[in-house]
Formats: structure tokens, C-alpha cells, sequence
């Protein structure tokens, strides 16, 4: 390379905290990097997945989790590293978490609010029938489990509201 100039390859593997520059442009060379990788690997397993007759999408989650550092950075923590680079991990974190926030305006901004209207009393009575029903039940048995755990008596509705709340909400 020409005098003042850095490889491409000596650029990816600076150190952000050693002693040369490290510029904006750095990162998101990184971080372009990083988002082409993402993209053809999802492309590809996406495409491959679609092929077996399976969901695209579960290629796509599968490519991303094969990008992780599960399965790239356990085979390969060297190429891991070098790509994903803190500062890389935390310009992705801040993009999913606007990606996030602009799927939800999105899913706002096409909402069909009349229908919303007409099913409104339906959908109230599965949420409250998917949480009362459970918690009912939870604490028509909680006397058992009150029993078996030998759960003293001024622990038995603390108890039992406790263990009826954490069944219906999950």
C-alpha cells in the first residue's frame, strides 16, 4: 500500500484502544463488514433452507446464530474477535434496538383500529380467561404443594398467591 495509507486487512484488526488512530471511519468499515457478512449469510441460509422445503426464516435465524458466539466464536474466537469488536457489538446493539423501534411504529402506523373495534370484547376475555383461569386452578392446588413443602401457616397465602401469580403469567 502506498506510503500513509492502511491495508483493508490491517484495518479490520486495529485495536481501538492501541496507539493509532481509530477514526469513525474504522468503525463503520467494521461495522459494514459485520452487516454484509450478516446479510449473505442470511441470504444463503435462507435460500438453502427454502430449497429443503423449510421456512427461509429458519435459515435466517439459524445464519445468525451460527454468527454468534456460540458457533463463530467457539470454532473460531480469532475471526470472532476481529470481527465483532466491542465497539462493533454495541453500533449492532444500538441498530436492532432502533430496527425494534421502527417495526413498532410500522406495525402502529398500518394497525386496522376499526377492526380492533369489533374484536375488542373477544380478545379482553381470552387475556382475562388465559390469566384467571390459571391463577385460579394454581391456588385451588396450592394447598398440596403447601402440604408437601411443609409450608408453615403464616407462609401459606404469601405462598400461594406467589406461586398462583407466576403461573398465569408465564
Amino acid at each position: 500500500s502506498a506510503p500513509g495509507q492502511v491495508s483493508p486487512s490491517r484495518l479490520l484488526s486495529m485495536n481501538p484502544q492501541g496507539t493509532e488512530h481509530y477514526a469513525i471511519e474504522h468503525l463503520l468499515l467494521r461495522l459494514l463488514v459485520v452487516l454484509a457478512l450478516i446479510v449473505l449469510a442470511s441470504q444463503l441460509a435462507g435460500r438453502l433452507f427454502r430449497s429443503w422445503g423449510q421456512p427461509k426464516e429458519v435459515g435466517e435465524i439459524l445464519a445468525g446464530v451460527a454468527l454468534g458466539p456460540s458457533l463463530l466464536g467457539g470454532l473460531f474466537p480469532g475471526a470472532y474477535d476481529v470481527l465483532l469488536t466491542p465497539d462493533v457489538k454495541r453500533s449492532l446493539s444500538m441498530m436492532s434496538q432502533l430496527g425494534l423501534v421502527f417495526l413498532m411504529i410500522l406495525i402502529g402506523a398500518e394497525f386496522p383500529f376499526k377492526r380492533l373495534r369489533v374484536a375488542i370484547h373477544g380478545a379482553v376475555g381470552v387475556a382475562v380467561a388465559g390469566i384467571a383461569v390459571p391463577f385460579a386452578l394454581t391456588l385451588a392446588v396450592s394447598p398440596v404443594f403447601i402440604r408437601t413443602l411443609d409450608i408453615s401457616d403464616d407462609h401459606a397465602v404469601p405462598f400461594s398467591l406467589l406461586l398462583a401469580t407466576a403461573v398465569s403469567i408465564t
